[in-house]
Parts: C-alpha cells; structure tokens; sequence
C-alpha cells in the first residue's frame, strides 16, 4: 500500500521529530504544513554548524538537508551521524537532484533525495517512508557495540548498521 496524505503509515513510529537543515524558510513552512499529516514536530535550523549542537542533543527521526550549505554539505552532517548513538535518517534536498547525487546519497548510506520544488505527495511518500523504515531497523544484537557494523549487506552493498532505538 503507498504512503499517501490518507495513509501515513509512518505517523505512529516517530520517536522523534524531524530536523530540517536549510537556509531557506519558505522549505520549513511546506515541511511544517506536510508533516502535520504524521503528528511530527520540526526543528529547523539554517546552517550545519547550528545544526550538530541539535543533532548531538536530541533524539531524531529524520534529518531533511539541502545538499548544499552555507557553511557545509550533507556529507557533512552524515559524516556527524557516525558519532551519534541513535543516528536518524537523512534526506537530501537539491534543486539539481539527478542520478549523481542520488547515487551518491544511497552510496554513503543516505536514506533518499528529494527534488525541488517540493511535490507534496513525493515528500509525503519519502518522509513517510522514512519513518517507517526507522521504526522497523533491527535492534542491535548484545556483544555487537555503537556503530558495529554486521557481516551481512544491504541492498546497495554496504554493511548493515544495528541500531538500538531502545525497546
């Protein structure tokens, strides 16, 4: 079944809200509006400096970045979820968002892209998405630590990370 505005299946499975890093307020107005449909508050903040203080404080779902900062990039901020014990999922936002770059994202492990102009029912579909898929990662077998990765692969060949998100 899709993840559309009349079935947000990942509405019940934030445990957290959602962080948008972008410069531009116009994005944090339409992402506010959407995820009214998931019952998830954002946070947003406008630069990557701003946004590790709220990254190492707080326990977030979602991450939502454009993939260019004025004072960084989204490799940045997914090179920071490394050293975060619960890392949330993080979404690239590009106006230039072609195979490249999502090949890259999904290379390093990034959850998705999206494109702007924002299409409602895409950002609907992928933060749904997102969280849904949040709420079903694999506890972390005991004996394996933070940030351990298992033998086995994903999907796109990188190792699969255990994550506790507690029970």
């Amino acid at each position: 079944m899709a993840i559309t505005s009349e079935n947000p299946i990942g509405a019940r499975r934030a445990s957290g809200p959602i962080l948008l890093i972008s410069q531009y307020p116009e994005d944090g107005y339409f992402l506010r509006e959407v995820l009214t449909t998931f019952a998830c508050p954002l946070e947003t903040t406008e630069s990557w400096q701003k946004a590790k203080r709220v990254i190492h404080c707080h326990v977030l779902s979602v991450i939502v970045t454009e993939s260019e900062l004025p004072d960084g990039t989204w490799r940045d901020v997914l090179s920071c979820l490394d050293d975060v014990p619960n890392p949330p999922l993080l979404i690239v936002v590009s106006r230039l968002a072609d195979e490249r770059l999502w090949a890259e994202v999904l290379n390093r492990c990034g959850f998705d892209v999206l494109a702007k102009p924002f299409a409602r029912d895409e950002v609907i579909r992928v933060i749904g998405h997102a969280l849904d898929t949040r709420g079903r990662l694999p506890k972390r077998p005991p004996g394996i630590s933070e940030g351990a990765t298992s033998p086995s692969k994903s999907a796109i060949g990188h190792p699969a990370r255990y994550v506790d998100y507690g029970s």
